[in-house]
Formats: structure tokens, sequence, C-alpha cells
């Protein structure tokens, strides 16, 4: 296995220099039941939001407080939330969507709820920030962590901490389980994540990723303190770092060979340490 020191090593110019693409987010405007939203309408409307997405743009947003709303959105779009999956048994109910789910929490509230986790974040309470999120009074119907964490990164890189938080998601989670094989920590591996998730959601097919319960938390932290020291021992941005990894869609015949992604890279290399240390998935 190539571990993701020796892969950063070679890759150095690279993530120093990569930009991360943009996103159109207009299909969100046809949408007429999202338009109910009175808050969320007028901001569409009013034209802020420029109709491709950068991420550095969305940062900007997260400065003050009078913009976090246009932040909010504007993450949870360029995020690809979903608008047109109902929940389960509500079929053709889109007012069950995830992302109409979300903008049914109050504005004030996510407003206020920003605020106090940029302070938090501040504070190095970022494993609290998360619970509360997670399961208390800052949880957002219709968005998991994959989603509020990405509201972390945002607020987090303003919060005068230089650890920045980070996005946890279906991809940095398995970009967790490299950090962890590149080190030869498979208890702490193992603390986080069960070996059948690992063989179903990394080994046989990429899939979503789910930590053990009651470990989330200390997971998400896991992961954000090793890239913000991966990053600051290479000398690049840890926002860069973790977008390079990220890789790009499998979608073209050329982005699902290793030499071109990132991501497909990574898969290969945690395939080969899972056979290197005889892990089975049976």
């Amino acid at each position: 296995m190539v571990t993701i020191q020796e892969f950063i090593t070679q890759k150095q110019t690279v993530v120093r220099q990569f930009t991360q693409q943009t996103f159109t987010w207009s299909a969100y405007k046809q949408n007429q039941f999202l338009m109910e939203h009175a808050d969320f309408s007028r901001l569409i409307h009013s034209r802020q939001i420029p109709e491709q997405l950068h991420r550095d743009w969305i940062l900007e947003q997260f400065k003050d407080r009078d913009t976090y709303y246009t932040g909010f959105v504007s993450a949870m779009m360029w995020g690809g939330i979903n608008d047109s999956r109902p929940l389960k048994g509500y079929t053709g109910d889109l007012r069950t969507t995830n992302f109409y789910r979300a903008l049914s929490t109050p504005t004030q509230r996510i407003i206020d709820n920003l605020d106090t986790a940029k302070h938090l974040i501040a504070q190095n309470r970022l494993k609290e920030v998360f619970q509360r999120y997670l399961q208390e009074d800052f949880k957002i119907d219709g968005i998991g962590e994959s989603y509020f964490t990405k509201l972390l990164f945002f607020a987090g890189y303003h919060s005068g901490n230089p650890i920045k938080p980070l996005i946890f998601d279906k991809w940095t989670k398995i970009m967790h389980v490299w950090l962890l094989l590149s080190t030869n920590e498979h208890d702490r591996l193992f603390k986080f994540y069960k070996k059948s998730s690992i063989c179903q959601n990394v080994i046989q097919k990429p899939g979503l990723l789910t930590v053990n319960r009651g470990d989330e938390a200390d997971a998400y932290v896991d992961y954000v303190l090793r890239m913000n020291q991966l990053a600051q021992h290479f000398g690049v941005e840890v926002s860069n770092l973790e977008s390079y990894l990220f890789g790009l869609p499998m979608l073209e015949a050329r982005y699902r060979l290793p030499q071109y992604n990132p991501r497909v890279f990574m898969l290969h290399q945690i395939d080969a340490a899972w056979k290197e240390n005889g892990f089975t998935c049976y």
C-alpha cells in the first residue's frame, strides 16, 4: 500500500495549486415547493447568489452574521442536497425531501446556532458542536453529518482557530480509513468503523460508512486533527488537501483510473492494505 503521506509527498505542488470546480445550482430555482419558504424565495429572487457557486464565495458569507443565512443556503446547494427524492413511503411528496425539511428550520435559529458554533470552534470545542448538531438543540431536520459538517467547515474557517473543521461525508470518511491504515492504527480504525461496514462501503463498492454508535463525534475530531496535522507537515492548506483527495466523480472512463482520480487511487490503496494485513470480508 502507498500511504497517504507518501502520496502527498508526490503531489505537494498539485495540492498547493488545486482549485475546486464551481457548481451550478440553477435547478433548485425550478423547484416551486422550495419557494414556499419565504426567506429562501426572497434570497433566490434577490439574485445575490452567483450562478456558478464556488467554495471561496461561500466562505465569505460565513464571515458575518448578516450573511449566515445566505451561506447556509449556498452551502447546502453547493453540496448537492437532495430536493427531488421524497422520504421512503412518501412517493411524490416533495415536501419530504432533505432540502425542503432543512429550509423548514426557522431562519433565526439557523443564524443563532451558526454564531454559537463559530464561538465554540474558536474555543476548541469542536466535539461539542458536532454533538449538538447531531442530536441536540442545533439539529436541522433533513440533514445529517455529511451536510452539517459543511456548515462547520465554512463557519470554522473564520473562527480564528488554526485547527480548521472539515467535511465528514462519504468520501472523507473513506479518507479517514486510509489515514488510519497508513499509520497501522487498526485498533482505532475498528473502534470507529465495523469491518463489515468497511467491506461493504469501501472494499466492495464505495458507499456511506457508518461510524459506530456513540463514537461519531470522536471519529470526526480524529479525522479533523489528522488532516490538519498532515497539512501542516506538508505546508499546504488543509481545505485544499481535503478537496484534492476528495477527487472527482467517476462518470467518465478516465476518472475511473487511479492515475487520474485521487479517490480511485485511495480506494486501491485501502484494498491493498486490507489484503496486506490479512483482513477478510467473509
